[in-house]
């Protein structure tokens, strides 16, 4: 994690990736590896990464501390913008729409709302994609 403080999110996450492996905790770790290879730019690495922390998520009435249902919405808010990074623009809307209906209650404000909102808008403005 050292090297994730200091900016070396590539380096990061190849000692997460290891960690990952052993931990029970690898839900969790899976996001944090999946946010170190997109802050790495290493987009695919990170969209793979995603879907496997999403596989791995407890359920949100699953005991325990309840951060699955923060991190499954997080994860497809990240897949949002890396699909739309990576040209996959149906798959973008679709990750999108599902962490607009996660957070429908949050406060309106909030950067990474009207970000999603916007991006929703600019993937169906582009023609390909039906409004709901």
């Amino acid at each position: 994690m050292k090297s994730r403080a200091a900016g070396d999110y590539a380096a990061a996450a190849s000692g997460i990736d290891d960690l990952s492996e052993k931990s029970p905790f690898r839900d969790y770790l899976y996001y944090v590896l999946a946010d170190s290879w997109m802050q790495a730019g290493r987009n695919q690495k990170a969209i793979e990464n995603l879907v496997k922390a999403q596989a791995t998520f407890p359920g949100t009435a699953s005991p325990g501390p309840g951060y699955g249902g923060y991190f499954r919405a997080r994860s497809d808010y990240q897949l949002g913008v890396l699909y739309e990074r990576t040209g996959q623009n149906k798959a973008a809307l679709a990750a999108t729409r599902r962490f607009l209906d996660a957070w429908a209650h949050a406060d309106a404000d909030l950067p990474e709302l009207k970000d999603a909102q916007a991006r929703a808008a600019r993937l169906q403005a582009s023609g390909d994609i039906p409004l709901r």
